[in-house]
Protein backbone atom coordinates (compact mmCIF):
# COMPACT_ATOMS: atom_id res chain seq x y z
CA UNK A 1 0.00 0.00 0.00
CA UNK A 2 1.25 3.48 -0.81
CA UNK A 3 1.54 6.34 1.63
CA UNK A 4 0.38 9.94 1.46
CA UNK A 5 1.28 13.00 3.53
CA UNK A 6 -2.10 14.21 4.79
CA UNK A 7 -2.48 17.72 6.22
CA UNK A 8 -4.67 16.28 9.01
CA UNK A 9 -3.23 12.82 9.70
CA UNK A 10 0.38 13.15 8.61
CA UNK A 11 1.83 10.20 6.72
CA UNK A 12 -0.87 7.56 6.29
CA UNK A 13 -2.07 4.87 3.90
CA UNK A 14 -3.78 5.81 0.68
CA UNK A 15 -7.19 5.02 -0.73
CA UNK A 16 -7.78 5.21 -4.48
CA UNK A 17 -11.02 7.05 -5.20
CA UNK A 18 -12.93 8.71 -8.03
CA UNK A 19 -12.44 12.46 -8.45
CA UNK A 20 -15.87 13.36 -7.06
CA UNK A 21 -15.09 11.52 -3.83
CA UNK A 22 -11.62 13.12 -3.69
CA UNK A 23 -13.31 16.54 -3.93
CA UNK A 24 -15.62 15.70 -1.04
CA UNK A 25 -12.67 14.59 1.06
CA UNK A 26 -10.80 17.82 0.26
CA UNK A 27 -13.87 19.83 1.35
CA UNK A 28 -14.39 17.59 4.42
CA UNK A 29 -17.96 16.79 3.33
CA UNK A 30 -19.73 14.18 5.37
CA UNK A 31 -21.03 11.56 4.87
CA UNK A 32 -19.33 10.20 1.78
CA UNK A 33 -21.06 7.25 0.16
CA UNK A 34 -19.11 5.04 -2.21
CA UNK A 35 -18.97 1.66 -3.87
CA UNK A 36 -15.94 -0.46 -3.02
CA UNK A 37 -14.21 -2.86 -5.39
CA UNK A 38 -11.96 -5.34 -3.56
CA UNK A 39 -9.31 -7.02 -5.72
CA UNK A 40 -7.61 -10.37 -4.97
CA UNK A 41 -4.15 -10.15 -6.55
CA UNK A 42 -2.86 -13.45 -5.15
CA UNK A 43 -5.82 -15.69 -5.90
CA UNK A 44 -6.26 -16.65 -2.26
CA UNK A 45 -9.69 -15.05 -1.78
CA UNK A 46 -8.34 -12.11 0.22
CA UNK A 47 -8.42 -8.54 -1.11
CA UNK A 48 -5.05 -6.89 -1.60
CA UNK A 49 -6.33 -3.54 -2.87
CA UNK A 50 -9.64 -1.72 -2.98
CA UNK A 51 -10.97 1.00 -5.24
CA UNK A 52 -13.71 3.37 -4.03
CA UNK A 53 -15.96 5.09 -6.55
CA UNK A 54 -19.24 6.92 -6.62
CA UNK A 55 -22.35 5.53 -8.25
CA UNK A 56 -22.04 8.16 -10.96
CA UNK A 57 -18.46 7.06 -11.73
CA UNK A 58 -19.56 3.42 -11.83
CA UNK A 59 -22.35 4.23 -14.27
CA UNK A 60 -20.18 6.47 -16.47
CA UNK A 61 -17.55 3.73 -16.82
CA UNK A 62 -19.94 0.80 -17.00
CA UNK A 63 -18.40 -0.93 -13.98
CA UNK A 64 -20.24 -3.98 -12.61
CA UNK A 65 -22.00 -3.95 -9.27
CA UNK A 66 -19.36 -4.49 -6.56
CA UNK A 67 -20.37 -7.91 -5.29
CA UNK A 68 -17.75 -10.02 -3.57
CA UNK A 69 -14.04 -9.98 -4.27
CA UNK A 70 -12.85 -9.55 -7.85
CA UNK A 71 -9.87 -11.33 -9.39
CA UNK A 72 -7.00 -9.30 -10.80
CA UNK A 73 -8.47 -9.49 -14.32
CA UNK A 74 -10.94 -6.82 -13.15
CA UNK A 75 -8.09 -4.33 -13.37
CA UNK A 76 -7.26 -5.32 -16.94
CA UNK A 77 -10.91 -5.13 -18.00
CA UNK A 78 -11.39 -1.68 -16.45
CA UNK A 79 -7.92 -0.15 -16.79
CA UNK A 80 -9.18 3.10 -18.37
CA UNK A 81 -11.55 3.80 -15.47
CA UNK A 82 -9.08 2.76 -12.77
CA UNK A 83 -6.34 4.94 -14.25
CA UNK A 84 -8.49 7.96 -13.39
CA UNK A 85 -8.61 7.24 -9.65
CA UNK A 86 -6.91 9.63 -7.26
CA UNK A 87 -4.93 8.74 -4.12
CA UNK A 88 -6.31 10.27 -0.93
CA UNK A 89 -5.72 9.75 2.78
CA UNK A 90 -7.36 6.48 3.81
CA UNK A 91 -7.98 7.81 7.33
CA UNK A 92 -9.86 10.83 5.91
CA UNK A 93 -12.01 8.53 3.78
CA UNK A 94 -12.83 6.36 6.78
CA UNK A 95 -13.67 9.37 8.97
CA UNK A 96 -15.97 10.94 6.41
CA UNK A 97 -17.79 7.82 5.22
Amino acid sequence: MGMIDCEIHGVSGIALVSSDIAGKIKNREKPIAFLRYDIDWLGNGKPMISYCVSGDFRAAHNLPEPTGIFSDDFEDSHAVALSQLIPVCGKCLNELS
